[in-house]
This record gives C-alpha cells, structure tokens and sequence, in this order.
C-alpha cells in the first residue's frame, strides 16, 4: 500500500528496562488507489432497469471517449459521451424512457479498445 507518513509520536519510559518505542501513523494515498490499471466498462446498475441505470467506467489513460447504446439490431439509440476524458472512475446516467423494453448494448471506444456490455430494459 502507498502511504505517506504524517505523524509520529515518540514514547519514552521511566525504568531503565524499558525501551523507546516510535509508532508511525501511515494514511493511504488514495489518489493513486482511484487510478484504474485498465480501461473498462466496470459496472451498469441496476441491470435489469427501469427506466434509469447508472454505467460506471474506468479510463487508465486520458483520452476521447464514445459511449453509446446500441439496440439489438445495432442501430444507435443515443450518445451518451463523446468528448475528451481524465484517468479515473466515471459515471453516466441513461434514462430509457420513450424505448422500448428489450436488450441493448452499451459500447464504450477508446484510442486504444473498444468494449460491449449488455443490459436489459424491462417496463
């Protein structure tokens, strides 16, 4: 684990059996715990839905970003991103309402990859 040392507290005893003893309190570094090792569609919840999900993703590196769903059929139902994006965790909303139930694909193309997860809307 990254940390760094941000206090120190020093005990000494009284007898001379006794030793110093030095307790070192460590914090984790968590901006280094949020970066993703890998580009991915992490999660989309809740799946099944209705009408509104929530897909969270990890970008590894900075970039331009396209996420769309896609029907069965493979034919764009909306954009949900489209624009240049920092390392770390997103989120984004879809909200359904006005489709119709069934299967669709998420797609998620990066630079580097492109990736497909599905989810259910269910009414």
């Amino acid at each position: 684990m990254n940390g760094e040392l941000i206090a120190g507290v020093e005990a000494v005893y009284d007898d001379e059996a006794s030793e110093r003893v030095t307790i070192e309190f460590i914090i984790p570094n968590t901006d280094s715990d949020l970066i993703p090792e890998v580009t991915s569609i992490d999660r989309i919840y809740p799946n099944p839905f209705n009408p509104e999900t929530t897909i969270a993703y990890n970008l590894a590196e900075a970039g331009n970003v396209n996420l769309s769903v896609n029907s069965i059929k493979g034919q764009k139902v909306t954009e949900l991103v489209n624009e240049h994006q920092e390392v770390g965790q997103h989120n984004v909303d879809w909200n359904a309402d006005g489709q119709a139930s069934g299967i669709y694909f998420v797609k998620m193309h990066t630079e580097n990859q492109d990736q497909t997860q599905k989810v259910i809307l269910m009414k």
